[in-house]
């Protein structure tokens, strides 16, 4: 059974604690595999490979250079969507690692945080997210031209290829996600 302690996630801090805790086994003359001090140590070797592996993947992640630079791309086209209808855009946080549940599993997602000051969004805040589309995320740079390539070269409807549903009480509340090649 996994115990619900927290155990350190330095391999060094960890391995000094275990040496410690077989010295006191040692001259007590307590049999580890009989006792519980042996899950102790299997939690503390679980945990120090769990955040191991983490941080390596951590790091993978965010030392591709092509990750790097689609992200770049994606926040430099949201930042530019935003600037349509607001003022003041930056990007608060930039390239981080998201943990998303899913299930039973963890997913990691590359995040960026990105904020605008919109004025009287209260008024025509569906106007605003209307002229947001289609996401400059999916249709890519120069989006007023990608648009009218797309409108020329392809003869007939997409029907619903990208766009945004959710839920709202048209006052103060959206919950939202994004169509991408329905």
């Amino acid at each position: 059974q996994e115990s619900n302690m927290t155990f350190p996630t330095d391999g060094k801090l960890a391995i000094k604690i275990i040496a410690k805790l077989l010295k006191i086994a040692k001259k007590e003359k307590i049999k580890l595999l009989e006792s519980k001090l042996w899950d102790v140590f299997a939690t503390i070797f679980r945990q120090i490979q769990y955040v191991d592996f983490e941080r390596q993947v951590h790091e993978k992640i965010l030392n591709n250079q092509k990750e790097m630079a689609e992200h770049t791309m994606v926040v430099d086209l949201l930042r530019n969507d935003l600037g349509i209808i607001g003022k003041k855009v930056k990007v608060n946080k930039f390239r981080f690692i998201d943990k998303i549940k899913a299930g039973d599993k963890e997913l990691l997602q590359v995040s960026s945080e990105i904020e605008a000051t919109i004025d009287n969004w209260q008024k025509n805040w569906l106007e605003m997210i209307l002229q947001l589309l289609p996401a400059g995320s999916i249709s890519g740079t120069p989006k007023k031209k990608t648009i009218e390539i797309i409108k020329r070269v392809e003869n007939y409807n997409r029907g619903f290829y990208t766009g945004i549903f959710g839920i709202t009480d048209e006052k103060t509340f959206l919950d939202s996600a994004v169509i991408i090649r329905y």
